[in-house]
């Protein structure tokens, strides 16, 4: 008891101060922790992924054969397709093949395709693969697809084959100097389509039509007045004077490459005088050449006639748009003689 107690009353002696020692100091290392040093652990993993990259890595036919896939796609050259090539080879339901056997042989017609169909779209195709057959031509260069055609459905077109920026229908055929006419039609005004393949229908069931070209000049009638009557029968008698066509025909034709002056006739109403130009425009309708040949002349005529003043590009002699006397005895446009067979 007496040990006992002389231990228990011992004197406690403090604690030594512990080193504080910084992050910045401390030498122990993240990779520490694990189980293997780091350069065996690095060594494990990479053996494995090398390993399991072999594995699952496909084999060289595989890589060859998409590796020659992405060079026909990239290099094969691709042609574009064009309006009225050779046909191409397409795929046709049976279904729609014996329609199209039908229409070719006039004994559907195709303008009743929609009705019978209820279908515009799947009427224009069968339309279209039809015109093919019977003209030898390709409408591949023709767009067909992306077009709702039943809103032009009984408004602005029948018989549709292609869409554009704007719609373009079928008429005919036309039987004409003994040959057999498909006539494109791009219009969106409603029944033009139509009453034009009535008028061809009409001809071909009578044994067709023959047409002869007797004249080929579009016309443009400008007006200008002048201080007296006199002064504009000065410039009448300049205009129809022979001698003066050569250096008009100069300056008129220097608007066009195709726009050809043919002639001019001038009629005088008091002060007023109507100068009517006649030209050839190629293939063209040719109404813009023309009016800008006249706007030439007009120019080159100020500088003689001063006083001329031009009231107008157009003063209603030309005739457009209208049926007038002018146009029957001098003609405007294609003059053309037709007669069809009974």
């Amino acid at each position: 008891m007496e040990a006992l107690r002389r231990s228990s009353t011992k004197p406690v002696q403090p604690l030594k101060p512990t080193k504080t020692i910084s992050v910045e100091e401390d030498p122990t290392k993240a990779s520490d922790t694990l189980p293997l040093p780091l350069y065996l652990t690095n060594a494990v993993f990479f053996t494995l992924f090398f390993y399991v990259s072999l594995l699952l890595r496909p084999s060289t036919d595989v890589w060859n054969s998409e590796d020659d896939d992405e060079e026909a796609e990239v290099f094969l050259p691709r042609k574009m397709p064009k309006a009225f090539e050779e046909k191409p080879v397409t795929v046709i339901a049976e279904e729609d093949e014996e329609i199209i056997q039908s229409v070719v042989s006039g004994t559907t017609p195709s303008y009743s395709l929609e009705s019978k169909l209820r279908d515009c779209k799947r009427a224009a195709a069968i339309r279209r693969e039809a015109l093919q057959r019977l003209t030898g031509k390709s409408l591949s260069g023709l767009p067909l697809d992306g077009f709702d055609y039943d809103s032009i459905l009984g408004q602005c077109c029948e018989m549709p084959v292609w869409v554009r920026s704007d719609s373009g229908g079928i008429a005919g055929p036309l039987l004409l100097n003994g040959r057999e006419y498909s006539v494109p039609m791009a219009t969106t005004e409603g029944c033009l389509v139509a009453s034009t393949n009535r008028g061809c229908k009409a001809i071909h069931l009578s044994g067709g039509a023959t047409s002869v070209l007797l004249k080929d000049g579009m016309t443009r009638a400008p007006v200008v007045r002048f201080g007296t009557a006199k002064r504009a029968a000065d410039l009448k008698l300049y205009l129809e004077d022979p001698v003066n066509f050569e250096t008009l025909a100069l300056v008129f034709n220097r608007s066009s490459r195709f726009g050809r002056l043919q002639g001019i006739k001038c009629a005088i109403a008091g002060k007023n005088l109507y100068l009517r130009f006649t030209c050839s425009t190629g293939d063209a309708m040719g109404m813009n050449m023309v009016s800008k040949g006249v706007q030439n002349v007009l120019d080159f005529l100020q500088t003689d006639f001063p006083d001329m003043d031009v009231i107008g590009i157009s003063g209603n002699f030309c005739s457009d748009k209208k049926p007038a006397a002018v146009n029957w005895i001098e003609g405007r446009g294609k003059s053309v003689v037709l007669r069809g067979h009974h």
